[in-house]
């Protein structure tokens, strides 16, 4: 017998899954967003422990607290104020964002906030960034992927432009950028612009075989997502694997290229090692810092900048995730991972025949993509010149 629980608490959202004996059920727990009428004024807000809005009779650490937005976007308390809570934040006039001081903020997707009072821990081993072992004062730049000390030299990693996110986080490429109780999320594995995200709303994995593991960012591998929360550190982007762990994804009903239970590319075999660092790959392979995943020395382009608009280099689809083909300019040209159907919303609208790689006619090359093959030439197979 075994079971599992998995939470996922990220912006605002808490999503419960129990496994037992074959049973699966689900309960969904969503914070709300900030009150506001269309001219903004009187934006009271309810807030609540996870971002959930507190009740008629006043949930744990509901908070009311009214605000006014002026012309220049400056929020004046309405009268009544706010009555302070525990992980409480004030209302927000319409449109508006921001961060709290407890680490939490607000935005038009609705509030993160902390769900409880948990302090950082120290990872357990020491902290990689780009393959290359920081050294105690220094810390992550993720955007550059190399380790700076944040004290001695802040310039070496630029705070991000703000941008639009939906719940009002801060914008940061490295742990130095966010709060004390707060740890840079990535959005997409270990690179890239991140948001400062409480360490305590991380959502939670609960399992009696090691299904919660995760690979850190930092290159230790934690027993679970709150643990590498709580030691401010992002995760690569493969669920359920420890670093260095080789991982077999697709073959045939596994997710595949178009989802769970089969679909566009499920028959691919796609077998890769998750790594952080080079220790972490086998002989004759080398960590990508891109992608986690451990590549072939003799093929550097799989470790390469991506062509623009993909995801990651390829060869081959094997060489990409679940859901996603390597897209190219021609059959055996290199290419880009691209997900499935990404750019198939006009198949069946427009009859523009088109050839795919896998020598079937299609009625147009947003229809080939909706299956994840590549154009070989326009027109039908077997019309070419």
């Amino acid at each position: 017998m075994w079971a599992r629980r998995v939470v996922f608490g990220v912006c605002g959202m808490s999503v419960w899954v129990a496994i037992a004996c074959g049973e699966t059920s689900t309960e969904h727990v969503v914070g709300d967003a900030p009150d506001a009428d269309a001219d903004g004024d009187a934006g009271g807000t309810n807030g609540g422990a996870g971002g959930t809005t507190g009740d008629a009779n006043g949930g744990a650490g509901g908070t009311t607290g009214g605000t006014e937005a002026d012309a220049e976007g400056e929020s004046n308390a309405d009268a009544g104020g706010a009555s302070s809570g525990a992980g409480a934040m004030g209302g927000t006039g319409a449109g508006a964002t921001g961060s709290d001081a407890s680490g939490g903020s607000c935005g038009r997707g609705g509030c993160i906030l902390p769900t409880s009072d948990v302090d950082p821990i120290e990872p357990p081993g020491p902290v990689y960034c780009g393959g290359t072992q920081c050294a105690g004062s220094e810390v992550c730049c993720i955007t550059e992927q190399v380790c700076f000390d944040p004290e001695k030299n802040p310039e070496a990693c630029a705070v991000p432009a703000p941008d639009d996110d939906d719940w009002g986080r801060k914008t940061c490429a490295s742990n130095a950028h966010c709060g004390d109780h707060e740890f840079c999320e990535t959005d997409n594995g270990c690179t890239g612009i991140g948001h400062c995200q409480p360490i305590s709303n991380c959502g939670e994995c609960q399992s009696s075989d090691d299904y919660c593991r995760v690979c850190g960012c930092d290159g230790t591998t934690y027993p679970d997502q709150q643990t590498a929360c709580h030691a401010r550190a992002s995760r690569v982007n493969v669920s359920s694997a420890a670093c260095g762990e080789t991982v077999t994804e697709g073959g045939g009903g596994d997710g595949g290229g178009g989802g769970s239970g089969g679909g566009p590319g499920a028959d691919i075999v796609r077998v890769f090692t998750v790594c952080v660092q080079n220790a972490h790959c086998p002989d004759g392979q080398l960590c990508c810092p891109r992608t986690n995943r451990c590549y072939p020395e003799d093929t550097p382009y799989l470790c390469e900048e991506p062509p623009e608009g993909t995801n990651a280099p390829c060869l081959a689809d094997s060489d990409c995730r679940l859901r996603e083909y390597c897209w190219g300019e021609s059959c055996d040209a290199p290419g880009g991972c691209v997900g499935v159907g990404d750019d198939s919303e006009d198949c069946g609208v427009t009859l523009e025949p088109v050839c795919g790689c896998d020598g079937t006619s299609y009625t147009s090359a947003d229809c080939a993509d909706e299956r994840g093959v590549r154009v070989a030439h326009e027109g039908e197979c077997g019309s070419e010149e």
